[in-house]
Formats: structure tokens, sequence, C-alpha cells
């Protein structure tokens, strides 16, 4: 790393306690300085998009399933005959119903990352 010398000044009526050089290299530690656009680093904020973060990726995981299970039961309703086809008709309904909750989840925690991060 470099130093920067600094003349010692004269003996006389002046005297400087001051260090005869400074140390141009940053210490290991420092304490947190100005980011971007002034502003500082934010852990807790850090930390609750990581929370939301978790959250998107579970609610994700959810709506998926109930995507899946409801192209299983569409695949099922296909392939069976009409009389069957009337039973299945209400397990279609309720599981386009948990889709749509599972999508209105997943929406939920995607508006509070979107208001975190603005």
């Amino acid at each position: 790393y470099a130093v920067i010398e600094i003349n010692i000044a004269r003996p006389g009526d002046k005297v400087s306690h001051h260090a005869t050089s400074i140390n141009s290299r940053e210490p290991d530690s420092m304490s947190p300085q100005l980011g971007t656009y002034g502003g500082t680093p934010n852990p807790k904020k850090l930390k609750d998009l990581l929370t939301l973060l978790r959250e998107y990726e579970i609610q994700m995981d959810e709506y998926n399933r109930a995507v899946s299970q409801y192209n299983a039961l569409v695949r099922k309703y296909n392939a069976a005959n009409p009389i069957t086809q009337l039973s299945l008709r209400d397990d279609l309904n309720n599981q386009a119903k948990i889709v749509n909750q599972e999508l209105e989840d997943v929406n939920r925690v995607v508006a509070k990352i979107n208001v975190l991060i603005s």
C-alpha cells in the first residue's frame, strides 16, 4: 500500500503533534458510508425483502401445485364418460377456485415486494 510522507515542522515556537505520515490504505473495518444516490445500507429492508422473496417462492409452489391438480382433473374429465363428467364438474369448479385463490396470494406478495423496493 502507498504511504504519503509529510514534512516534519522545523523546531521552533510551533510544535505539531500530528503523525508524520498518513496510511492511504483503508482500514479493514469501516463504518457504513453513503451508498448510491446518498442512501445508506438498510439491513432491515434487505431482511424484509428476503423474507418476502421466500414467501413468494412458497406461494408460487402452492400455485403451481394447484394448477397441476386442476390440469390432472381436466385430463380425467376429458377421458371420462358423460355420467362421470357430471360428477367431476364440481371438483373442477372447486379446483378452479383454489387456483384463483393461490394466484391472488401470489399477487398479494408481489404487491408487497413492489412497495418495499419502490
